[in-house]
């Protein structure tokens, strides 16, 4: 969720550095085998661009070439036929974060609500990160059958036309990486809509430092954010270059990540992952790596503990307000939160 994190616009420009797939990949992130998947070596391209924040903005204002479009529309295509091969798996399969050698730190199964590891967002402010063009409630925040559910209306509330749910782990839970002991953050989630009823719909997954430091400075880890309902899975990391001086990244941020086709997200349970280590991470989906960076001075990795973000912003910069044929009420459902690391060595 880019921009600053409570309130106010976003005037900052996004720079979207070069990504990085494949056998470079894996040699960047040795921490053990990548298994990086077909589709999204299909779909990502390299590709570094400077634009406004709102990432639609950048094919707007031709900031990528047509060229370049069309390559992105059919690997888009190629690669949601291989994935929908594989997405009737996806909610039997094991969970990245209980791979053997690896021990849970922390687990939400959402059997209950639990206070002492969640705050509830309650009353916003217009652009909030977690809300955008809606109000967040707490009665929009409920556990049902086993799964937290966010909730977006359409009603009055306050300044807003649209009330919505988030919640988040900061100050409660948090947790970082040891040398040699990386950690997992695991979120599995059902995600709300299609392109035709989904237009203002921005659920996310998210981890922000525990550190207090100004956005972002230290980071921002996105490990799944849905924009209109598209079925596609962008995953982003923004972080201040190091030799940013300024609160909020001085006069750029830097952003780096790509996205991948998930047709299945309003249907089934996927799992959207992180594994850190000191000075590098990897993005992880239903088990397959599809993206890693190790710290360089234009895109530091910062070894801090990170806090858990589970949000269902309506409208904002990226996805733009509702329409008419947005349906409301609609639900993001998140079934668990895991967090795991690698057991020391013996």
């Amino acid at each position: 969720m880019f921009g600053p994190r409570r309130g106010g616009g976003n005037d900052l420009f996004e720079t979207f550095s070069e990504v990085q797939l494949g056998k470079a990949s894996r040699e960047l992130f040795p921490l053990h085998a990548l298994k990086v998947t077909a589709a999204a070596e299909l779909l990502v391209a390299s590709r570094r661009t400077r634009c406004a924040p709102a990432h639609t903005q950048c094919l707007e204002n031709g900031a990528t070439s047509k060229i370049a479009l069309k390559l992105k529309q059919r690997a888009l295509a190629a690669a949601a036929a291989a994935s929908a091969a594989a997405s009737a798996a996806a909610s039997a399969a094991p969970s990245y974060c209980s791979e053997a050698g690896w021990s849970t730190l922390w687990a939400d199964e959402f059997d209950t609500f639990d206070a002492t590891a969640w705050s509830v967002t309650n009353g916003t402010a217009r652009d909030d990160s977690y809300c955008r063009d809606a109000m967040c409630l707490a009665s929009n925040v409920a556990v049902r059958g086993g799964a937290l559910v966010l909730t977006a209306r359409r009603e009055a509330a306050g300044w807003a036309s649209f009330t919505t749910g988030a919640v988040a782990s900061q100050n409660k839970r948090s947790f970082g990486a040891a040398p040699g002991r990386p950690v997992r953050f695991c979120v599995s989630g059902k995600l709300p809509g299609t392109p035709e009823t989904g237009a203002g719909y921005w659920p996310a997954f998210w981890l922000m430092p525990n550190t207090g430091a100004c956005w972002p400075d230290n980071g921002e880890l996105d490990l799944m954010e849905e924009i209109n309902g598209d079925g596609v899975e962008h995953f982003t990391y923004h972080v201040s270059p190091l030799n940013a001086t300024a609160c909020h990244g001085g006069p750029v941020q830097e952003a780096a990540g790509a996205s991948v086709p998930v047709p299945t997200m309003a249907s089934a349970w996927h799992e959207y992952a992180v594994e850190i280590a000191l000075g590098q991470f990897a993005f992880v989906v239903d088990g397959a790596v599809v993206w890693n960076s190790t710290s360089r001075p234009d895109l530091p990795v910062h070894d801090v503990p990170w806090y858990v973000i589970l949000n269902f912003a309506i409208g904002g910069p990226w996805p733009k307000a509702p329409t008419a044929a947005t349906v409301f009420p609609a639900e993001t459902l998140v079934d668990y939160v895991r967090v795991a690391q690698l057991d020391a060595a013996a």
